[in-house]
């Protein structure tokens, strides 16, 4: 049942968010008071912990959002997916990382998390236009 499945999808998809984003906003929003927990030379790293803790959401993506991509037989895609994160944090961490440091290295993967779940998503669409057309 594909309505069934996209409505199972879209739940799973939502309770990821709904369960990652409370403990990513905490964890950004006292990230001064936690990195201070390790003493004063950490305090400072504040910003990269916030940018990780924003990484989160998209990382998890990533892994629900390929599964999904995976049972539609979509292996090539989460391939290309994964080709994309590879690709794409390479790059952005030769920009970012020279010029912002550790800072820019949580916002590569940010970035990169960030742009394999938008190929997923586009393929994951994709995929199911597909199957409607088919039964069509």
């Amino acid at each position: 049942d594909r309505h069934g499945y996209r409505g199972a999808l879209r739940w799973n998809l939502g309770f990821t968010v709904l369960a990652t984003a409370p403990a990513a906003l905490l964890c950004a929003l006292f990230s001064p008071q936690l990195l201070s927990l390790f003493g004063s030379s950490f305090a400072s790293a504040w910003p990269v912990l916030v940018v990780l803790a924003a990484s989160a959401i998209p990382t998890v993506l990533n892994t629900q959002l390929g599964a999904a991509v995976l049972s539609n037989n979509g292996a090539w895609s989460r391939t290309l997916a994964d080709a994309v994160l590879a690709v794409s944090f390479l790059a952005t961490a030769s920009y970012c990382v020279p010029r912002y440091q550790a800072t820019g290295l949580a916002a590569t993967l940010f970035i990169s998390y960030s742009l394999a779940c938008l190929v997923l998503w586009f393929r994951l669409n994709t995929l199911h236009s597909q199957q409607e057309a088919a039964r069509a």
